[in-house]
C-alpha cells in the first residue's frame, strides 16, 4: 500500500464529514430529523460496507499473532 493512501482516505472522510452539516441543514426542511439521522448511518454503512466485504480485510482480532 502506498503512503499516499491512508492520507488521501482520510482528507477524503475529512470532507465528506465537512459536507454533512450543511447538507444537512438543507435537507432538515424535507425530512424529520431522525429520518435525516437515518440517512446519516445508512451513507455511512454504504460507504464502510465495500470495505468490509474486500477478501481479507476483515481478521478476528483474537486470532492475530
Amino acid at each position: 500500500m502506498k503512503r499516499s493512501y491512508p492520507v488521501f482516505l482520510g482528507l477524503l472522510a475529512a470532507l465528506f464529514f465537512g459536507a454533512a452539516t450543511p447538507a444537512s441543514k438543507a435537507l432538515l426542511n424535507d425530512f424529520h430529523p431522525f429520518s435525516l439521522a437515518g440517512l446519516l448511518y445508512l451513507g455511512a454503512v454504504v460507504g464502510v460496507l465495500p470495505l468490509l466485504l474486500r477478501k481479507g480485510s476483515v481478521r478476528a482480532p483474537w486470532k492475530l499473532g
